[in-house]
């Protein structure tokens, strides 16, 4: 994709993936309100991704990934990003359920904006989000981390966030035994429910 004039706007649709074998890449949009790529696939989880990232070592500017796929019950992924050595600049993230899926690899989000519903950032990624807006658009859950053992070294650090939004929900729901999600110096907002957090199928693990 190439820059844009900074007054252009530019809103592709369609379904990418960067596979493994394709590593060093830098995307860079005109602007996160300006860039956007967008679908609404809902299928399955694994083939709903807007865009898809397997390959290590890519980083992403100023640009916008969207699922524009709205129904509560369907599983509807914007953004895939499975390879190591991520890095995200002032991107967007937007959806409804399992927006962000966070899977594995070590990732950096920047001043990134990240909104939907339910399970909205999941995954087993071992990834910082720092100076980052969190946007609740329903009743549901922030995180779904999928940490397996106490070995595992994934898990969500959110530094500096400021989370609000329209919607209602819980900071996190445990996806799996060892799920580990940790929030420093972030700012919420009454959106976000008192208990904090939410077991799900994980009783006996707190």
């Amino acid at each position: 994709m190439t820059k844009a004039n900074a007054k252009s706007l530019i809103r592709r649709r369609e379904k990418i993936k960067i596979d493994r074998d394709k590593e060093y890449i830098v995307l860079e949009g005109s602007g996160r309100s300006r860039t956007t790529v967008t679908f609404d696939a809902h299928d399955s989880t694994a083939d709903s991704s807007t865009f898809a990232v397997h390959a290590d070592n890519f980083v992403a500017k100023d640009i916008t990934f969207k699922n524009s796929h709205s129904r509560s019950d369907d599983q509807a992924v914007a953004f895939r990003t499975s390879g190591d050595k991520h890095a995200y600049f002032s991107c967007g993230f937007e959806g409804y359920q399992d927006t962000l899926w966070d899977d594995k690899g070590r990732h950096y989000f920047g001043s990134c904006y990240i909104e939907g519903a339910v399970d909205f950032i999941w995954g087993d990624g071992q990834s910082i989000y720092e100076n980052c807006d969190i946007n609740i658009v329903g009743r549901g859950y922030i995180t779904a981390q999928g940490r397996n053992t106490e070995d595992d070294p994934s898990g969500f650090v959110f530094k500096d966030c400021e989370i609000s939004g329209t919607g209602h929900g819980f900071l996190g729901r445990a996806y799996r035994p060892y799920s580990r999600v940790i929030f420093i110096d972030s700012k919420f907002s009454d959106v976000i429910d008192p208990l904090g957090w939410f077991v799900w199928r994980q009783h006996g693990h707190e």
